[in-house]
């Protein structure tokens, strides 16, 4: 592999994480709910289980996640949100729209990570009592959470 300044690897070149959603997850009305991506595209430290990236080299990470909603009538509020050490460190919130039927909401953050520091992205729906999905079949890419050292 060969990047801007020469030579790179997955080992040597900052990339960390980068996972998906490749089906359908409800989420329930007016409750956090946690993203369970199912689809590693690289790990690069074996830093990734269970929904949660477990910090392995301390510094600053580039954290970028989108989310993909699938509904079909008015949303009060959306929120994504990063959790760092199970408190949140960034959200994004959406109000007051109409999603027909997808939409999508992205947050990033440059994060100080210590060894054993842990990354979540979850979200939260209010529409009255409609559940969301989120991710679509054979399509892995639209819901993902990449982590960068820099």
């Amino acid at each position: 592999m060969s990047g801007f300044y020469g030579p790179t690897s997955r080992a040597t070149s900052g990339r960390r994480l980068r996972v998906t959603l490749g089906n359908l997850q409800p989420i329930p009305n007016d409750i956090d709910t946690k993203i369970n991506f199912d689809t590693e595209t690289w790990d690069a430290k074996d830093e990734f289980t269970n929904g949660t990236y477990t910090c392995k080299e301390e510094g600053y990470h580039f954290i970028t996640c989108n989310l993909v909603l699938l509904t079909n009538q008015q949303v009060f509020l959306i929120a994504l949100s990063i959790k760092h050490n199970s408190s949140f460190a960034n959200s994004q919130y959406t109000e007051s729209i109409t999603l027909y039927p997808l939409s999508s909401i992205r947050t990033t953050d440059t994060l100080h990570l210590e060894v054993g520091d842990t990354i979540e992205l979850w979200t939260h729906q209010e529409s009255g009592d409609y559940s969301y999905a989120i991710g679509i079949p054979n399509q892995p890419t639209i819901t993902t959470m990449s982590i960068n050292k820099v």
